[in-house]
């Protein structure tokens, strides 16, 4: 058992290399303190909200870090301890609590960090608290077949009404029938990530900025939508881009836009018809790839979009990820649950791929990923 601390800014690890005898976990409507060393395992209530978490203990010498109770492999300086988690305090970092064997793993703030020497040993002890970093709660209707992307949108079209929910890369939309997109609503399926978009409409311009699921548009006014705006805000924006691009009448497909650009025409009273929206981590995704990967969803040869894509489909029970440099269980949990906290099920599914640490991944290897 190995209580880790991921610095969800800097992506920096820290473990603590003596565990805590007990945890004090506040729940919303229940408080309950867990002995870690007694029950070998933290057990929590399902279905109440996390509030916050603390524990007591002690970071330990130099001399004695060869003891059984400390993970020497783990070790590090107190003082040099006590520092970065007072930088994290300082700085307001979000930090993921993690105790692996147990179900605890949460996105938190630190609240309070008090320090005393009690004795020459070099020992520093310490009491912690920490206070849960809200999660963006995402529900949505007859979704189960699309938690394989980072999000869902859907458009209204001219004539045909809602269209079902499409994810990553899928064409929302139509082409070659000359009908208007005239509303389109976008859903992040990952924590901390909120989805921004604005459009522009024939005859009114550009409407306010909505996100999470808000109609953009109009509907049952036969308001064309001629052009788009989509960015990201939140916790983790900055650690992800959003790509998307527009069918546009008389045009076709147009060039990729990213990350709040505008795409469309403004001004020349042409119709958007079908549109294409990508989420990825930086670096993930190349425009120029674009056509070859997503293009109505369909890989061209799976061979070589193996070495490019991530999205794969191995068989009818799985799909296989290949894991890049920063990837934790918890982001992969996100994008094809919707949910981290359901990062255990792939780690069960993959423990002999993966080791006894599920905290380390190392790139390269391939996951399966239940569907």
């Amino acid at each position: 058992m190995e209580l880790i601390l991921t610095d969800l800014v800097t992506e920096e690890v820290i473990y603590i290399p003596v565990l805590p005898q007990e945890f004090k976990v506040r729940y919303a409507n229940a408080f309950g303190s867990y002995s870690i060393l007694r029950l070998g395992e933290v057990k929590y209530q399902e279905g109440v909200e996390l509030s916050s978490i603390s524990w007591d203990s002690f970071f330990e010498a130099d001399r004695y870090q060869n003891l059984p109770y400390v993970q020497s492999d783990h070790w590090q300086d107190p003082q040099a301890l006590h520092g970065k988690l007072e930088r994290i305090k300082i700085d307001g970092r979000p930090v993921r609590i993690m105790l692996t064997e147990s179900p605890i793993n949460f996105d938190c703030y630190l609240e309070s960090f008090d320090v005393t020497f009690k004795d020459e040993q070099g020992r520093l002890y310490y009491s912690i608290s920490w206070i849960q970093a809200k999660e963006l709660d995402v529900s949505v209707e007859n979704s189960e077949n699309l938690a394989d992307g980072m999000l869902i949108y859907r458009v209204h079209i001219q004539d045909q009404g809602w269209q079902d929910w499409k994810s990553m890369g899928d064409i929302a939309g139509t082409t070659e029938q000359c009908l208007q997109i005239e509303a389109i609503e976008i859903k992040p399926l990952i924590n901390s990530i909120n989805i921004d978009y604005c459009t522009h409409l024939r005859d009114s311009g550009w409407t306010g900025w909505v996100n999470n699921g808000a109609t953009s548009g109009t509907v049952g006014e036969f308001r064309r939508i001629e052009a788009i705006r989509i960015d990201l805000s939140g916790l983790n924006a900055e650690k992800y881009d959003i790509f998307y691009r527009l069918h546009v009448m008389d045009h076709g497909w147009l060039e990729w836009s990213k990350n709040g650009e505008t795409n469309g025409t403004v001004g020349d009273a042409r119709r958007a018809e079908a549109i294409q929206i990508v989420m990825a981590k930086k670096g993930q995704f190349f425009e120029s790839d674009a056509d070859f990967f997503f293009q109505q969803g369909q890989l061209d040869t799976q061979a070589e979009c193996q070495s490019r894509s991530s999205y794969l489909t191995d068989n009818d029970q799985y799909y296989s990820y290949k894991v890049k440099e920063h990837d934790t269980l918890w982001d992969i949990a996100g994008i094809y649950f919707g949910n981290g906290e359901r990062w255990k099920e792939i780690y069960d599914q993959n423990k002999e791929v993966i080791g006894e640490d599920p905290q380390t991944l190392r790139p390269g290897i391939v996951l399966s990923i239940p569907k």
